[in-house]
């Protein structure tokens, strides 16, 4: 934020890379880009009573955190864990026992909307 005579004059959004990420239109009003994020290799290997779930990010704008969802019997998804920061995301889920599951990741924005990326099936053992 820039200030004047305590005033502010304008006010700057940065990336966590400290890159400006916003512009003003002709009225001076803050245009913020669209909240977006980029992921690849949406990965759940399945093993004994375990499930490890994993992801890579490509990009992340606007990003507040992410949530892990798994499908749970009855076909509704509910939250495991959530994750802020990073590049690589990794964790681990017990399963009690055996059967399909099917897990999903969740980015929440700051604005408070949210991307809910394809979900991924495991046979756990």
């Amino acid at each position: 934020m820039l200030y004047k005579n305590k005033e502010l004059v304008k006010e700057c959004f940065y990336n966590k890379n400290g890159s400006l990420i916003t512009n003003q239109n002709s009225e001076g009003n803050i245009i913020l880009p669209t909240p977006t994020v980029e992921l690849q290799n949406i990965q759940v290997v399945g093993m004994v009573g375990l499930a490890q779930i994993s992801w890579t990010s490509l990009s992340e704008l606007s990003l507040d955190y992410y949530v892990l969802d798994r499908m749970i019997p009855n076909g509704i998804y509910e939250p495991i864990t959530a994750f802020s920061g990073g590049i690589v995301y990794y964790t681990y889920d017990d399963i009690a026992s055996s059967g399909t599951y099917i897990y999903r990741v969740r980015a929440i924005f700051v604005d408070g909307s949210e991307m809910t990326f394809e979900g991924v099936t495991v046979t756990i053992f």
